[in-house]
């Protein structure tokens, strides 16, 4: 193997995390990697798995992952002993070994006659690098340095991914619920100054009219606002618009109440199909 190519391939899989924050396609850069740098291997796997029933599985050909798949369901295989004790298992030639009988005798039919498995730890999680070859003896048991090195890039190029993700999730969560919170603070405004009542009373409201009518806090808030808005834009009480969000007065006598409510905060017009906050 010439060191170069390694270098190579390992440095093009840090550089795809740079682009892309998803870990499919590093995990198909690190498949293909293998291939093209490791002598002798002819097709290789990736599993990782990050809690049930979360994993992602790759492979340069479709029967190599239906090998894999096949593994886990005999539970037999290089795989198998490579990811409980998080070592490297090898199989030399897969038709003159008897230890997995039952996996070897699909590795022959689909071709595999020698195998290599790395399995590694990965917080949280674990993965699984797999070599194959279509000749006996040609992945050979020195190369575990080798799958050691790759596997520890793969790890960290994974792992990038996922915190960037999530990350990523943590900041639109956050995002969301400031957006909310200016939204409620909004709507519970409007009703102090329509009921003259205080913030929590006005809260209070907003929560029932919620509950009453199985919508989001937020979306009730939205709705209220959104009415508001409609009428200091001039559109006319009673339109369509008005009668779906319920605009101020709408459903009571004096319009001195929470649009579509009752004297009792209780909700009479808003409905829909999500859940209470």
């Amino acid at each position: 193997m010439r060191a170069e190519t390694l270098v190579r391939e390992l440095t093009a899989i840090v550089d795809l995390t740079q682009s892309d924050h998803h870990s499919e396609p590093v995990c198909n850069r690190v498949v293909e990697a293998v291939v093209r740098s490791v002598p002798g291997c002819d097709g290789a796997t990736l599993w990782l798995w990050r809690g049930e029933p979360y994993a992602i599985h790759t492979a340069t050909h479709p029967d190599l992952a239906r090998l894999d798949e096949l593994q886990f369901q005999l539970l037999e295989g290089p795989g198998i002993e490579a990811l409980a004790e998080h070592r490297t298992a090898w199989v030399p030639d897969t038709l003159h070994d008897e230890e997995r009988p039952a996996f070897n005798t699909v590795a022959v039919r689909y071709g595999v006659r020698c195998c290599l498995a790395l399995g590694f730890p990965i917080e949280p999680g674990g993965g699984l690098l797999q070599l194959y070859a279509a000749r006996p003896y040609r992945l050979r048991r020195d190369l575990e340095p080798t799958l050691a090195l790759i596997a520890l890039q793969a790890r960290a190029a994974i792992r990038n991914t996922w915190l960037y993700r999530e990350a990523q999730a943590e900041a639109e969560q956050m995002r969301l619920a400031r957006e909310s919170s200016v939204v409620i603070e909004e709507a519970k405004g409007i009703i102090m100054h329509a009921c003259g009542c205080d913030a929590d009373e006005a809260f209070d409201r907003l929560r029932r009219i919620s509950q009453h009518g199985q919508i989001k806090l937020v979306t009730v808030a939205q709705r209220l606002v959104n009415q508001v808005a409609r009428r200091r834009a001039g559109v006319p009480r009673g339109t369509r618009a008005d009668r779906v969000t319920g605009a101020p007065g709408a459903g009571t006598e004096r319009g001195n109440d929470v649009p579509g409510a009752g004297s009792d905060g209780q909700a009479a017009g808003f409905r829909g199909r999500g859940g209470p906050v």
